[in-house]
């Protein structure tokens, strides 16, 4: 019977999940949703994909700004989150995750190419979160609060937002490659800078870009991440479960995977 759980479990769990709306936990908050909406950089759309079930902003995730819900393909931000002064870090933090579970094999490639974070930097939690990190750090480079004077220059900011999360020059350098960002003033020092600092990992960086750049659309936003199968689903799960640094339910995952692909599912 143990047995049978652990096979059939994680896969009637998937079944009933893929039947459902796409949903995120925690309770609406509408008036915070329009006031992030109101607020938030649209470029954003053209930087990272988004997944099938949206962004929603909720009243409270357990004190996180944000949570990426990976195996319905969609993003939850507190309600705090739409007056912070970076509206968008969070959402691309949560984005990144996405792109994490959805391009797990590229992403992990890239991961061992990078130092380790800072310690006590909260990139340092895992690899997940190390991926994360440099997706909202550069963001914060790239596109600077209004009315907040950043203490140094954009390149001595650069560096050390690299010193603390290694990899944030290589989003720094991506999102200055779209025609939003590219002629802005922040531009012509920070990508050269930029562009130096990822040189030894640029082969792992151009691997991510084009498989990123392959879900554009013409509009020069993405295609959304869809979860289509159980088989998708549980591959989600594991993978976001090893992003997160949880072995053990990694490894209770794989069984199933196996079950379903010797019923060819």
């Amino acid at each position: 019977m143990a047995a049978g759980v652990i096979l059939v479990g994680p896969i009637a769990v998937a079944a009933w999940d893929l039947r459902q709306a796409p949903r995120v936990g925690g309770t609406p908050a509408p008036v915070e949703e329009a006031q992030y909406l109101s607020r938030r950089n649209p470029v954003i759309d053209e930087l990272l994909p988004n997944g099938q079930g949206g962004v929603r902003v909720v009243e409270h995730l357990d004190g996180k700004s944000g949570m990426a819900f990976t195996r319905v393909a969609a993003i939850a931000l507190a309600a705090p989150v739409a007056s912070e002064a970076w509206p968008g870090s969070v959402e691309l933090h949560e984005r990144a995750h996405l792109v994490d579970a959805f391009l797990p094999e590229v992403v992990a490639l890239l991961m061992t190419r990078m130092p380790p974070p800072a310690s006590g930097e909260y990139a340092a939690t895992n690899d997940g979160e190390h991926f994360a990190e440099m997706a909202s750090s550069a963001w914060e480079l790239v596109v600077p609060p209004d009315n907040m004077c950043i203490e140094g220059t954009p390149v001595e900011a650069l560096r050390a937002a690299e010193a603390k999360v290694p990899g944030t020059a290589g989003f720094v350098v991506w999102y200055l490659q779209h025609p939003a960002l590219a002629g802005t003033e922040l531009a012509g020092p920070l990508r050269p800078v930029a562009e130096e600092l990822i040189a030894s990992s640029r082969i792992e960086w151009d691997a991510l870009w084009q498989a990123l750049d392959e879900r554009r659309l013409a509009d020069h936003t993405f295609a959304p991440w869809r979860v289509q199968t159980v088989r998708d689903y549980i591959t989600r799960e594991r993978a976001s479960a090893r992003a997160s640094g949880d072995w053990i339910a990694s490894v209770a995952l794989t069984p199933s995977l196996a079950l379903l692909a010797a019923m060819g599912r």
